[in-house]
């Protein structure tokens, strides 16, 4: 059985810092303006939108009834 080949992720950032904002307890009272200028910024779950809504990237894919109304 053959298999498709596999997909080759683009190197937008190469040779640029990048910083991964997860959720969680850990990063309450963390400023993330801080980074601003300093890297690209990954932001996952709720760390997109109470953390850096000026995130280079949201990624999220629980909880989803939080942004869209499902019907």
């Amino acid at each position: 059985m053959s298999h498709p080949a596999a997909w080759s992720v683009p190197r937008e950032w190469a040779g640029e810092p990048a910083f991964i904002l997860g959720g969680g307890a850990s990063l309450e009272g963390f400023d993330a303006s801080r980074l601003i200028g300093r890297g690209r910024i990954i932001a996952v779950n709720d760390a997109g939108l109470d953390l850096a809504p000026f995130a280079d990237v949201l990624y999220f894919a629980d909880g989803m009834s939080r942004w869209f109304r499902l019907e």
